[in-house]
């Protein structure tokens, strides 16, 4: 499970409480750190459930190849070129 401090597209990652946790200062990380690794049932069913809700947003999560083929290789290839252009260019060098 990811903790993270607050930055402007951080939703994009994580969902508060599902997938991972955020914080705005260090108490509040403190805090958490604290309810989630306490040695009692709550605790381990917590990040049980924050571990679930990893696995779960990364299975929905395009892949790096699949994210290039989709997002930046339309943006930075030359228009006709196929999604490995880059990557055959870089063997030949």
């Amino acid at each position: 499970p990811l903790e993270r401090t607050r930055f402007d597209c951080l939703s994009e990652l994580v969902v508060d409480g599902t997938n991972g946790l955020i914080f705005r200062d260090a108490r509040q990380l403190a805090s958490q750190l604290l309810r989630l690794l306490a040695p009692t049932k709550e605790a381990a069913a917590a990040l049980a459930a924050l571990r679930a809700g990893v696995a779960a947003s990364e299975a929905k999560r395009p892949r790096w190849a699949e994210n290039w083929n989709e997002v930046a290789a339309p943006v930075l290839l030359p228009r006709g070129a196929g999604p490995h252009a880059a990557t055959s260019r870089l063997m030949r060098l």
